[in-house]
């Protein structure tokens, strides 16, 4: 059983990982896309909250803008929360997608 203490320390372990850049966002947004259909035995997602350090590549923030204006056309809000402030993102992804630096 976790405890809270364990539970913390873990967290904060995984927050304070560094990333090195090409994160492939294609399979979040498969994954969500599946759900959406009703392919899985899940409901609807009422929004969809990506949480990355960031640093992508710049092709694939534009697929993260293309993939978050599909699930924006089908009424499924997307937030990006972004750790690193010093990170860029293509200005219209804010068209699309809630963008937060955190």
């Amino acid at each position: 059983m976790l405890t809270a203490k364990v539970l913390t320390r873990d967290l904060i372990h995984a927050y304070n990982q560094k990333g090195g850049g090409g994160t492939l966002m294609s399979p979040f947004f498969e994954a969500v896309n599946v759900i959406a259909e009703g392919y899985m035995d899940m409901p609807k997602p009422n929004l969809v909250i990506l949480l990355t350090d960031g640093e992508l590549y710049w092709s694939d923030w534009l697929q993260v803008a293309e993939e978050s204006g599909k699930l924006a056309n089908r009424n499924i809000p997307v937030f990006i929360l972004i750790l690193d402030k010093t990170e860029k993102y293509p200005d219209h992804l804010e068209d699309v997608a809630h963008v937060y630096y955190v």
